[in-house]
């Protein structure tokens, strides 16, 4: 059986295209189709002559077209008086009407661009528009004003329309209502597309001015439309637009009403004068890196990548002469003023640089990937991987500025730095570079965001104070948005835990609102605070980690992954809190102050496990823990040793703090935990094939 499928009554070929028996058809379905759209342009696009007059014909003495069938009609065949006549009669009921004016509204309605402006202007359309019946005018305009923008002439026969009515003093009715608001949402809607056709440009013009980043810039454009919420606004703002690249040639800041967007223009400012801070040397890299050898052109992304990838190698080597051994990288990206302000350099243009913005497309193990295998490509011989280090931490550094430069409330950071027993680093690292380089990746940080301040509080316990003294003799430099205090809390009995809790206390009770603290060394780079500061505006995220163990990590563990010691230790303080994170012990965090002052009364332990108690009475509280990768200034060295720590005394007192909040090993499985009681200590159950331990417990359930 074979399949009838029937096209729409307006596509059909009887209505399209009639020839023979079709034409009949044709001229019956004019006399009696229902009156739809559709079908009546179908009928009336018919060109036969016969066919079309017959056509008209019968569709003329029709009486039961409704007012849109009879716009279409006298629109399609202006020479008919009937359907003029009974649309003028619905628009006027009950008092003389204008057929010219019918025919204005029916074009109005079905084809603007016919409409007669000369007519428009006349003294009788004025009249004839305090006189027509509005609810009736209404309901035939009625698809027209649904239009998101009315076109152009629409737009200007409605605007006559409505001021004669105003004009003429004629009560406001539902029909100006709805005129007025289309009129005003298409007026907005051309202002914002003008304003949307004109951002590229603008942000180019920007650009010029700001060594090629252009992230501030989007902000600050974004929050502009944004704020175009009338067409008078959208004026504004459009004109805000044309001047924006002369404005900040001379370093003006324009007067505008809205708050947000004076804010976003300080940061377009701040970009303007960070550009000004960069290496020379990044416009020859990024030249010369157009293309690989073979001739092959690069992307931008890739692009920037490998201009960087250039002048850090080059660094490296200038400060390593042949055969010397190599820095640290903490030495070489931190300490080393050139060093980190090329680490700076290729961050800025990773934010957004040259049209490109690498960050909203690729996430940084993608990144951190290019870089490794560009690497091995290049088989370049750079003492200690020390660019691998610094293209890391470039990549970090430009997420975290990224993040805090999109963030619309200024952060009120407060940082704790506990310095017990650092008077040597302090001295020998060398003298005041360790602070002042701290300093400096923290300014660099925040400059994105000239609203945002950071409390950096110093904390010594060591009754001679050395430490303090030292930290004293080191703050050479000063930063407008950044205050250093050092305090002296000599307090024997008190660990590590003991000063940062004191501190992050002292910070949150004098009103900052995110809490971050991290150790006097330069592991941990304070320009990637933005990765941490980010995660705490999620919902419900109380703490967030550092880590030195995901796979968009780098720099702390080397390729094979961390010492067995190490994962054991984390795998065990996981069982026993109930944690489900890659790096509890990480000394890189960031806290949310009204979490912390919550439950602040409940983390007892003062020791170097201070911060996994920390972690568990947030997530006891409901909390969540969040966690980032970040790229540590680390040099691994195999069985090297930092600062003495007794994993077995800090477990027992992770096992104390379990007991604290009630999370009683016994309810559940532990096997690293189990491993190291029946090894004896936790270094014998990291050496020990786990076939040589003695039989562990049984946990109960």
């Amino acid at each position: 059986m074979t399949t009838r499928t029937f096209l729409p009554l307006a596509h059909s070929p009887l209505t399209n295209r009639p020839t023979g028996p079709d034409r009949e058809l044709a001229v019956l379905l004019a006399a009696t189709a229902a009156p739809e759209p559709a079908t009546l342009d179908a009928l009336l696009a018919i060109t036969e002559p016969g066919t079309a007059e017959r056509i008209t014909a019968a569709l003329d003495e029709r009486t039961d077209l409704p007012p849109a069938a009879l716009a279409r009609l006298i629109v399609a065949r202006p020479d008919l008086k009937a359907p003029a006549t009974r649309l003028k009669q619905h628009l006027f009921p009950g008092s003389d009407g204008c057929h010219r004016f019918t025919r204005a509204m029916a074009a109005l309605t079905v084809k603007p661009d016919t409409i007669d402006h000369h007519f428009l202007g006349s003294e009788k359309f004025a009249a004839m528009a305090t006189t027509v019946d509005t609810a009736a005018l209404h309901d035939l305009l009625t698809p027209t004003l649904g239009e998101p923008l009315l076109p152009g002439p629409a737009d200007a026969a409605l605007a006559i329309l409505l001021g004669a009515r105003r004009t003429a003093g004629s009560a406001t009715s539902p029909f100006d209502v709805a005129v007025a608001e289309a009129l005003h949402r298409t007026r907005q809607g051309r202002l914002g597309a003008e304003l949307t056709a004109l951002r590229d440009k603008t942000l180019t013009e920007i650009a010029a001015h700001t060594g090629g980043l252009t992230q501030a810039a989007t902000l600050w454009y974004d929050t502009l439309t944004a704020a175009a919420t009338t067409p008078e606004l959208a004026g504004e703002a459009l004109a805000l637009a044309y001047l924006a690249a002369p404005a900040l040639e001379s370093g003006a800041e324009p007067d505008t009403p809205w708050p947000a967007v004076n804010a976003r223009w300080r940061q377009v400012l701040a970009a303007k004068h960070a550009s000004t801070t960069h290496t020379p040397h990044w416009a020859g890299a990024w030249e010369a890196a157009a293309t690989t050898p073979d001739g092959s052109a690069w992307d931008a992304v890739q692009r920037a990548l490998v201009a960087g990838y250039d002048l850090l190698a080059g660094h490296a080597r200038t400060i390593c002469p042949k055969g010397a051994p190599a820095p640290t990288p903490d030495a070489c990206w931190a300490l080393d003023a050139t060093g980190r302000t090329l680490v700076h350099t290729l961050a800025d243009h990773l934010t957004g640089s040259h049209g490109h913005s690498p960050l909203e497309h690729f996430d940084d193990a993608l990144l951190l990937s290019f870089v490794r295998e560009l690497t091995k490509s290049r088989r370049d011989r750079v003492p200690g991987a020390l660019h691998l280090h610094g293209l890391a931490a470039a990549i970090k550094a430009a997420r975290s500025k990224y993040h805090l430069a999109a963030t619309p409330t200024p952060p009120r950071l407060g940082l704790v730095i506990p310095m017990r027993g650092e008077a040597q680093r302090l001295t020998t690292d060398p003298g005041p570079g360790t602070l002042e380089a701290k300093t400096a990746q923290l300014a660099w940080l925040l400059a994105c965001h000239p609203g945002a301040r950071a409390e950096v509080l110093l904390v010594d316990e060591d009754p001679d104070g050395a430490s303090a003294n030292a930290a004293q003799r080191s703050l050479v430099t000063s930063h407008p948005q950044i205050r250093t205090t050092i305090a002296r809390r000599p307090d024997p009995a008190s660990g590590k835990g003991g000063a940062v809790l004191w501190g992050l206390t002292q910070l949150a009770d004098a009103g900052c609102t995110q809490l971050t603290y991290s150790d006097c060394d330069l592991t941990y780079p304070l320009d990637q605070l933005g990765l941490l500061l980010h995660h705490l505006t999620e919902p419900g995220t109380g703490a967030a980690i550092g880590s030195r163990r995901r796979a968009d990590s780098a720099g702390y563990y080397p390729a094979s992954g961390p010492p067995a010691t190490a994962t054991l230790y984390r795998d065990a303080v996981c069982e026993l809190l109930a944690l489900d994170v890659s790096d509890p012990q990480a000394g890189f965090k960031a806290l949310d102050a009204a979490a912390f002052r919550a439950i602040r009364s409940r983390v007892r332990d003062t020791g170097l496990s201070f911060d996994t108690e920390l972690l568990t009475a947030l997530q006891l509280k409901g909390h969540a823990i969040a966690e980032t990768g970040i790229a540590a200034l680390h040099a691994y060295i195999e069985g090297q040793v930092g600062t003495p720590r007794d994993y077995d005394a800090m477990l027992t007192a992770v096992r104390d703090q379990a007991a604290r909040h009630g999370l009683d090993p016994e309810t559940r499985p532990t096997p690293a935990f189990d491993r190291i009681i029946a090894a004896g200590s936790l270094a014998a159950a990291a050496a020990a094939p786990t076939a040589d331990l003695p039989f562990p417990r049984i946990p109960t359930s």
